[in-house]
């Protein structure tokens, strides 16, 4: 049944005792509440109403969306709300939705769900214009991935940098007192005649290990060499003078190499 909004039928008094007054006070009452346009014909119903209270609105779907502060207002494929600055589209996500799961926008004001991805995995972005993705996390290399230096898939975290064998296991910048001046993996120093004996904080798996070491400037024309290996964290390094007689070595760097 349509409801024809217009405050001149049926003819009466604003003070309503008969029915026509009634219905005439009713229409004028819609008519403001709803701000409804004088002699307009409404033939859809506004909403439902139960006795437990307001069941929905219908909207009707205009061009534009809310363009006033306050109006909730639906337009061609959105309902629009006006918060006061500008008129901002309401988000409805879809009615089946999995715990984990992730809400996107597949397209512009369209949104999508996501389902849940397996257990490690990443959200992936796909860059503008492309969905997101579930992707497989990349790896941490373990201690013996660094030291076989062949995956391409995993990555070096810092504090596993060390295994690998390309890079230096211990280093040290030696003063000619001697003191160690900056170092890495170097516990002490102790000079001894024409000798610098070398500790290591942590040790090499073995005593099979490099040792590189050069004299700073400074402490005049020196051959440095290693004199022994001790062990798995000792070793000690010789200096002679350039006709073969022995001097302290330091001051000197030096680097080690090999597994640990």
């Amino acid at each position: 049944m349509a409801l024809l909004i217009d405050s001149s039928t049926p003819a009466g008094s604003d003070s309503p005792t008969l029915g026509d007054d009634q219905i005439r006070a009713f229409k004028l009452a819609v008519r403001d509440i709803f701000a409804i346009p004088n002699n307009t014909t409404i033939a859809t119903a506004l909403g439902s109403v139960s006795s437990s209270g307001l069941q929905y609105w219908t909207f009707n779907n205009e061009a534009a969306g809310a363009a006033s502060a306050g109006r909730l207002q639906r337009n061609a494929t959105n309902l629009t709300w006006h918060d006061g600055t500008a008129g901002r589209n309401l988000a409805f996500y879809p009615t089946s939705t999995a715990q984990g799961s992730v809400f996107y926008f597949s397209a512009t004001d369209v949104v999508a769900i996501l389902g849940p991805g397996t257990s490690g995995q990443v959200l992936q972005t796909q860059g503008a214009a492309a969905n997101p993705t579930w992707a497989t996390a990349t790896v941490v290399a373990t201690q013996a991935e660094m030291e076989a230096a062949s995956s391409t898939t995993v990555y070096a975290s810092p504090g596993r940098t060390q295994y690998h064998p390309g890079v230096a296991k211990a280093w040290a910048k030696v003063s000619v007192t001697p003191a160690i001046v900056v170092s890495y993996n170097v516990a002490s120093v102790t000079a001894g005649t024409n000798l610098l004996t070398v500790d290591l904080t942590t040790a090499f798996s073995t005593s099979n290990y490099a040792v590189v070491a050069m004299s700073d400037a400074g402490g005049g024309v020196r051959i440095l060499g290693i004199d022994s290996i001790t062990d798995a964290d000792t070793f000690i390094l010789r200096g002679n003078d350039a006709a073969g007689t022995g001097v302290d070595p330091e001051p000197l760097s030096f680097a080690c190499y090999g597994d640990q």
